[in-house]
């Protein structure tokens, strides 16, 4: 979370006391039996219980699977000359597992973001992120399950044709979609939207790029709870690797280890996904804080004084923050990802995307293969899958376009040139200049 979105009062858990009367007033208003069942049966409740206020939606499948990646470490042994030793090393966390168009590591942290715009009795959402942006599609289909429309703000990414049926399955969901071709014209209608949040939070409710804020990353510091509850102590990986993009992921995992007493046993090597300008060690290491904080603040007096706080900013054990895996850069595939891609879907049956699970698990790889020539197989090593694939084609079928051999002519005009021109469709490697956001 940048340091401008701090500042604003509408976005909940950005001050701590702000977390704790939305809570409140959520309980009250659903009363206390409606906040169990809804949060009762997580992880990070059965920690801390009066973490049950909390305003929370259902969208998640739990607990997500947690098995080995047998065969790629077979692979990685024989390729390395390394034995086989003792049970299986290298782990793999399932969040690939998706309800319709609500998958990957969007669904944990809409949990609580629509969870707090519900508690505000928000009107609408909005949101943005790049042309193919996975969690613009999610919080669309997320959101419609509680009748909130969604306005979907994106810039400019390389065009492909799955960009393209991502677009039309926006469209389906029910989005409203505005489009910028240029960063500046983006940057100002987000700022719009941020503002009238801030002014109006009754009406409107901004949820930043993937989800990622105080109040989401509260979904990955849950999702650490429930690692360990597949694991005990004897069995928790001493390194986790996810793909960082704008962090939220690494960051709640961060928030989540520091919260269940693990600082000193398990290192987050968070794989940058994304230009250097948008995310930085500084800034993921500042998100995790703020969002272990939030949390904390948010527990009852019992529970908040079993909490000790971590050296988020300084400790060269909780996070490693990988710079070396962005090339051929953001939205762009390369033989050496496809080789990755192929290699996870042959031998495990894994799907991983070029954008940012694929180059996150080239680090796995090599940090596996560093690891294994080291003889440093004492603790597991697991990587946290947070991307799955969406059946976007069934979304765009059900939906009742005004012209079904041209379903794109249902989209803003200026995104039209996208999918058409002159009536000659673009070719599936055209490019509109990139932008921030996803």
């Amino acid at each position: 979370m940048r340091t401008g979105e701090r500042a604003a009062p509408g976005h909940g858990l950005r001050r701590p006391t702000a977390l704790v009367s939305w809570a409140v007033a959520w309980a009250a208003l659903l009363g206390p039996a409606v906040a169990k069942s809804a949060n009762g049966d997580l992880p990070i409740v059965r920690a801390f219980p009066s973490f049950a206020r909390v305003p929370r939606v259902d969208l998640v499948p739990k607990p997500a699977p947690l098995v080995p990646l047998a065969e790629v470490e077979r692979e990685l042994r024989s390729e390395l000359g390394v034995p086989t030793e003792g049970g299986p090393w290298l782990l793999i966390k399932h969040d690939d597992v998706s309800r319709e168009l609500v998958g990957g590591n969007k669904g944990r942290k809409l949990e609580y973001l629509l969870g707090e715009a519900r508690a505000r009795h928000a009107r609408a959402v909005v949101t943005s992120g790049r042309l193919g942006t996975n969690h613009g599609l999610a919080s669309v289909a997320a959101a419609s399950r509680f009748g909130i429309p969604v306005t979907l703000v994106l810039g400019p990414q390389p065009i492909t044709e799955a960009i393209r049926r991502k677009l039309l399955a926006m469209r389906a969901a029910g989005a409203e979609i505005r489009f910028h071709s240029t960063l500046v014209g983006w940057a100002l209608d987000v700022a719009l939207y941020k503002l009238t949040a801030l002014v109006f939070p009754g009406e409107l409710y901004y949820i930043p790029p993937s989800g990622t804020s105080d109040v989401g990353s509260i979904g990955y510091a849950n999702a650490f709870f429930e690692l360990l509850e597949q694991t005990g102590d004897e069995g928790l990986p001493d390194e986790i690797v996810v793909a960082a993009s704008t962090g939220g992921t690494a960051a709640g995992l961060l928030a989540g280890i520091c919260l269940a007493g693990r600082w000193d046993q398990v290192r987050v090597r968070a794989v940058g996904v994304t230009e250097e300008w948008l995310q930085s060690e500084w800034l993921l290491r500042s998100e995790a804080r703020e969002a272990f904080r939030a949390i904390r603040d948010a527990l009852g007096p019992e529970d908040r004084a079993r909490v000790e706080e971590c050296d988020f900013m300084g400790s060269r054990t909780a996070l490693t923050y990988e710079h070396g895996y962005l090339a051929p850069g953001y939205g762009h595939t390369d033989a050496r990802l496809d080789g990755v891609m192929r290699r996870l879907r042959d031998a495990e049956g894994v799907e991983l995307d070029p954008t940012f699970t694929a180059k996150a698990m080239r680090h796995f790889l090599d940090r596996a293969r560093e690891r294994l020539l080291a003889g440093d197989t004492h603790r597991r090593l697991l990587f946290w899958n947070t991307y799955a694939p969406v059946d976007v084609e069934a979304a765009i079928r059900a939906h009742r376009w005004k012209d079904p051999d041209a379903p794109w002519r249902d989209l803003p005009a200026n995104m039209q040139a996208l999918f058409d021109r002159g009536g000659e469709r673009r070719p599936a490697d055209a490019a509109v200049p990139a932008v921030i956001g996803r």
